[in-house]
């Protein structure tokens, strides 16, 4: 998982800030266990850099509302297809 979360940090290292719904990087995953791993070792290896990249886990089985509300600022989006569709068809993020 560091193969691919350590570009992708530098990378955003770089960006300027976006739009509130704005997402800079989607990562697609088939569960929602594996969101919530991905999500934190890009939590975790961002602590070591000099600006905060903000990553986000989305997934179904729990509200869409506070997944909705909580993507203000997100940069990485972890999600999983269904919930991905979801939030994209009630225009959540752009």
């Amino acid at each position: 998982t560091a193969g691919f979360v350590l570009p992708i940090i530098e990378i955003l290292q770089d960006e300027p800030q976006m739009p509130h719904r704005h997402i800079h990087t989607l990562v697609l995953v088939p569960t929602r266990e594996l969101a919530v791993q991905v999500c934190e070792v890009f939590k975790n290896m961002e602590r070591f850099m000099p600006v905060e990249v903000r990553a986000m886990a989305v997934y179904g089985g729990v509200s869409i509302n506070p997944q909705m509300q909580n993507l203000r600022g997100v940069q990485v989006l972890v999600a999983t297809p269904g919930r991905l569709l979801e939030l994209h068809r009630a225009n959540a993020f752009s």
